[in-house]
């Protein structure tokens, strides 16, 4: 006998979504801060911080592609997700509130020039100017 999906399991799959689109917020904007001051300062060469923001643009698209296939490939299981949250007050608006934002990061910055410092500072003023950090009680 296997275990059903049960509301314990849709409270698991709800808050790894909400874990991962808001780490990944708050990720997106301490980068782009961080990168702002080492382009700035011009003592990392710039090769060095193209490939960071590379790996860590691909690594926020693979947790948005993760969802997105969530929600794709899981017809049944997905609008009981979403019926949780609604539960709680929240929207499907929220929801694209979110993601769109991160998504729009994540195209933007896969074809951003990285060539030079002030290309990289670019990049990070273009994040900055869409991702803010979450909202929270204390710094995590």
């Amino acid at each position: 006998m296997s275990i059903p999906v049960t509301g314990l399991t849709i409270l698991r799959v709800l808050l790894q979504i909400e874990k991962s689109m808001l780490n990944m917020q708050r990720d997106m904007r301490d980068n782009a801060e961080s990168w702002k001051i080492i382009s700035t300062g011009e003592t990392v060469p710039i090769n060095e911080i193209a490939n960071f923001m590379e790996l860590s643009r691909a690594t926020w698209q693979k947790r948005l592609d993760d969802i997105n296939n969530f929600q794709t490939n899981e017809p049944i299981e997905f609008p009981k997700v979403v019926a949780m949250y609604e539960k709680l007050g929240g929207t499907t608006q929220d929801f694209n509130d979110t993601k769109s934002p991160l998504q729009t990061v994540v195209t933007q910055m896969q074809s951003a020039p990285k060539t030079t410092y002030a290309e990289l500072i670019t990049i990070c003023d273009q994040i900055m100017a869409t991702v803010d950090k979450p909202l929270t009680v204390w710094d995590e």
